[in-house]
């Protein structure tokens, strides 16, 4: 299911929205969804601070993911960063 935190102005408390956050035993599975041209580096700083904001237990595990449609840049699977990369075709079985 997807994942929303509304920011506050009053309280400085920053907002996020995941597309997909699914908790299995100790470990929270993170999920980004990206359908556009091209996918920059950049997602990973995004990624990064969306993890920073989700509430979890201290001993909870964080595993990522992204499923893209579009092209990816090479930067982003050579980082390792992501413990899945899904492309969109092959989710559907294309």
């Amino acid at each position: 299911m997807p994942f929303r935190r509304d920011g506050s102005r009053r309280t400085g408390r920053k907002g996020c929205q995941i597309d997909l956050l699914i908790q299995a035993g100790e470990s929270l599975h993170i999920v980004e969804i990206k359908r556009q041209a091209r996918i920059g580096y950049e997602i990973i700083d995004q990624v990064k601070a969306k993890c920073k904001l989700v509430p979890r237990p201290s001993d909870a595990t964080i595993r990522k993911a992204l499923v893209y449609s579009g092209e990816l840049a090479p930067s982003v699977e050579a980082s390792g960063y992501f413990d899945a990369i899904i492309p969109f075709r092959r989710l559907l079985g294309l």
